[in-house]
């Protein structure tokens, strides 16, 4: 494990929010990230990020930091929306490693496509194993506006580390069905 206690920490306030709505009320947002221990620059301690989310449904409105996603975890989500709607997503739902998230496409019509997102442990409501669901009716400028959040967030956290390198090229198709898709 090589660390560089010099690396600054990342400051993503100024990039575009990825921020869905729903009906009800319902909206996801995340609202920006940063490396869970930005000193180390390899190995899989070096690609975890925090997530900061905003999140509301039906049982209430809640803002929680955590870090659930890798680096290449991004990679593997983008290409992910991308399939969706091109049609050549191999699965409906995307979770992760850690199992806080999990976006799932339910239907599109005419203008929009419909997800849930599952919030689970520290990404909750209730900050345990009971999870939030959020149910998301997404614009295609909603849905451009958060690829190209993806796209700044992989820009300014790439995977750090050849392990982390070798995941991005494999992409989540390589985990069973339990993890990622």
């Amino acid at each position: 494990m090589r660390l560089n206690t010099g690396q600054p920490e990342v400051d993503m306030s100024s990039d575009p929010d990825f921020s869905w709505q729903g009906p009800h009320d319902h909206c996801f947002k995340i609202r920006g990230l940063s490396y869970e221990f930005p000193q180390i620059l390899d190995g899989y301690d070096a690609n975890w990020l925090t997530l900061n989310i905003e999140a509301r449904n039906d049982q209430g409105h809640w803002e929680r930091k955590n870090p659930c996603i890798l680096t290449w975890e991004l990679v593997w989500l983008r290409r992910w929306l991308v399939a969706v709607v091109d049609g050549s997503m191999e699965s409906e739902a995307l979770s992760f490693l850690e199992p806080d998230l999990r976006f799932t496409f339910v239907a599109s019509t005419r203008g929009q496509y419909h997800f849930s997102v599952v919030l689970s442990w520290g990404l909750s409501r209730t900050c345990d194993d009971r999870p939030s669901i959020i149910h998301l009716a997404v614009s295609d400028s909603a849905y451009n506006a958060a690829l190209l959040s993806l796209d700044k967030a992989i820009e300014r956290f790439p995977a750090r580390g050849e392990t982390a390198q070798i995941n991005v090229r494999l992409g989540p198709k390589m985990i069973d069905g339990a993890g990622a898709a």
